[in-house]
């Protein structure tokens, strides 16, 4: 018998196993042990409500679901980028695939300068997190002001939009009609 023999070969293979099993469920005990009494909600750090860029930008004849102070994850398109003002415009990823033969899409201004090192190419499609605050101006339009930013590139915008209403309808149910 050699020193990797089957016998010793699985035997050395089972006991490393046995602690690598040993180990996750420690951590995932000490994980789900901090996670359960630390309350992120103390810190002030808001996940975002998965929105749409076409519901931010909702006139309020269209019973727009968000306000300002809102935290949201927008998964969009981006138009253009202006990194002097410190900013970008995105349209929805899958509205926009649905409506180009029917007009316009909406687009939304997304405030970049909590971002460091923000560099999208246009059409580049990115997830935002951040809180809608009220623009400046005559139309006094909503804007996101961005926290977090990474590429969405590959994301199937249809399927991901899919996903975002079903899960609401999930979460409607549960809360007993009552999404918030």
């Amino acid at each position: 018998m050699g020193f990797l023999s089957p016998t010793r070969f699985d035997y050395l293979d089972r006991r490393l196993f046995s602690s690598f099993v040993e180990f996750a469920i420690h951590s995932l005990n000490s994980v789900g042990t901090f996670f359960h009494f630390m309350d992120f909600r103390e810190l002030g750090v808001k996940a975002g409500r998965p929105t749409f860029v076409r519901e931010i930008v909702a006139s309020p004849d269209d019973d727009g679901i968000i306000g300002p102070g809102s935290s949201v994850r927008v998964v969009g398109l981006v138009c253009e980028h202006d990194a002097s003002a410190d900013a970008c415009t995105i349209r929805d990823a899958a509205g926009g695939l649905r409506r180009r033969e029917r007009g316009s899409t909406p687009i939304l201004t997304v405030l970049t300068r909590l971002l460091t090192q923000f560099s999208v190419p246009s059409d580049g499609m990115v997830q935002f997190i951040g809180e809608l605050v009220e623009g400046k101006g005559d139309r006094r339009q909503l804007q996101l002001l961005a926290r977090v930013h990474t590429s969405a590139e590959g994301l199937d915008a249809l399927l991901y939009e899919r996903a975002v209403l079903e899960q609401r309808k999930f979460v409607s149910g549960l809360l007993g009609g009552n999404e918030n």
